[in-house]
């Protein structure tokens, strides 16, 4: 349908982001852009070679408003273009820095992430990507930058040592606090890791301070993974949209502890979207986040543990 070249050109489109105000905001609608390419796909049309009244005609057929937006990426040649010498600049990088990437099309694209409300058109990554078989074997420990609980750490050891048989992967954000805590706990009892940055993997990582854990991680055959070209750095609004991926690629979600804002309620809402199960370490210190954004479908734990995948709770 679409090449792989041009799959990376779909990537970098949606990677586009615009100013409006003191807000950094997509270019275009992510999803949006997606529906625009699965509608592309059933009708077998390739936005990207056919003629100037072809498109016209794909997009008033669909009822899809042809603005400025919509005009420059798939009517303007000199745009586009543009676009591709931008695909060919990551290329060189990703082979000088040993990039891979699977595309939509891919066979080895997760099944996990073809399914999803927003599947990603390129995942990018370092090390070795996760088979389909041991993404059921997943979870992800996510949770505040700044934690409060002074115990987060003794209950993220207990809980990486009782789900090591169990489990394959641990799935974050290589965010600081809960995102490190579970990272570095769960590679300590050998269970692999999956790191989702909100980044290009070509530029510097974030935090910083989290550099040699990214190398941990590769080093116990683990993946660092992101959806953003390679030479495009860090946004706010790429870590949002990151967060979605944690979700897609993970089986359940364990919160350690969250405000009542942030990135980690995004993520609970994207997890309920995507009908996941999401456990709370701490009602007590959680109730009132869980009361101000009707999370209702949450279940709370404590300190004593039953096997990964009860049949109603990872503990009891």
């Amino acid at each position: 349908m679409y090449t792989e070249k041009e799959m990376l050109l779909w990537s970098l489109i949606c990677a586009k982001t615009k100013s409006v105000g003191r807000l950094e905001v997509f270019q275009i609608s992510p999803l949006k852009l997606f529906n625009i390419f699965k509608k592309s796909c059933e009708i077998k049309v390739n936005l990207f070679i056919i003629s100037y009244s072809e498109k016209e005609k794909f997009f008033n057929e669909n009822n899809i408003e042809i603005n400025e937006v919509i005009f420059n990426i798939f009517f303007d040649e000199d745009y586009r273009n543009h676009l591709l010498k931008q695909v060919s600049s990551e290329l060189d990088i990703m082979k000088k820095k040993g990039i891979k990437f699977i595309t939509y099309f891919s066979k080895d694209y997760p099944l996990c992430l073809k399914d999803s409300s927003l599947p990603p058109f390129v995942v990018y990554y370092y090390g070795f990507f996760p088979s389909e078989r041991d993404l059921k074997r997943s979870l992800a420990i996510i949770g505040t930058r700044t934690p409060l609980e002074k115990n987060i750490k003794i209950f993220t050891e207990k809980l990486a040592l009782n789900l090591k048989e169990k489990i394959v992967y641990n799935i974050s954000g290589l965010a600081q606090g809960c995102d490190t805590i579970g990272h570095i706990e769960t590679l300590k009892v050998g269970i692999k890791n999956l790191a989702i940055l909100g980044q290009g993997l070509a530029t510097t990582t974030y935090p910083k301070t989290n550099s040699l854990l990214l190398e941990k991680i590769l080093e116990r055959k683990g993946a660092i993974i992101s959806e953003i070209p390679p030479s495009i750095s860090i946004k706010p609004i790429y870590l949002l949209q990151r967060n979605r991926l944690q979700v897609y690629f993970s089986e359940e979600i364990i919160v350690l502890e969250t405000g009542s804002k942030g990135g980690t309620i995004q993520t609970l809402k994207f997890a309920f979207k995507e009908k996941k199960r999401v456990f709370f370490r701490d009602i007590g210190r959680n109730r009132e986040t869980v009361i101000k954004n009707n999370l209702k479908k949450i279940g709370f734990i404590n300190e004593k543990f039953i096997p990964f995948k009860e049949e109603l709770t990872l503990f009891k």
